[in-house]
């Protein structure tokens, strides 16, 4: 059903091409391991399959250790990344943050609590190099008509190039 729609809007001129991007590596950029300003905590990246990567928040200090970790995976059928955050302190799974890439930069939505209220949050990938990206993640107290950002954060890749 889903096929004959697209080819539909197609057809009529309604949708191109371009739009049917598939955008399962949209996040291979990602591969590999960061560090993150300006924590300076760090944050390791591994390809689980195309489509789906699985990243490590470690906190280098008082020991190193890993704090939680993003689940990122796609689906073809909606071409959206759906982005999870495990966290390591209490076993839960976050309900995810929805959206993809356009013209390399990613933006994630999705419901959420924060100290008990409900909240939208938002975490776009912007500035996005082999070497480098920044996030920034803002959050919505009331339901997207007003945001309040937190500190952009700046990864930098350790090591020359992203591992094949």
């Amino acid at each position: 059903m889903i096929h004959f729609a697209l080819a539909t809007l197609l057809a009529a001129g309604l949708m191109s091409a371009a739009d049917l991007r598939d955008g399962r590596h949209d996040f291979d950029f990602e591969i590999g391991s960061w560090t993150i300003a300006p924590s300076g905590y760090g944050h390791v990246v591994r390809k689980l399959w195309d489509g789906a990567t699985i990243a490590q928040l470690v906190i280098p200090k008082p020991a190193p250790h890993v704090r939680g970790s993003l689940l990122s995976l796609y689906n073809a059928s909606s071409r959206e990344w759906n982005v999870y955050w495990v966290d390591a302190n209490d076993g839960t799974l976050s309900p995810p943050l929805a959206g993809s890439f356009h013209d390399g930069i990613g933006t994630f939505i999705g419901h959420d609590t924060v100290d008990g209220r409900p909240v939208l949050i938002r975490i776009v990938y912007s500035h996005v190099t082999q070497h480098s990206f920044q996030t920034v993640q803002t959050v919505s107290h009331d339901n997207g008509r007003t945001w309040t950002a937190r500190t952009p954060r700046l990864f930098t890749r350790i090591g020359s190039a992203r591992p094949s």
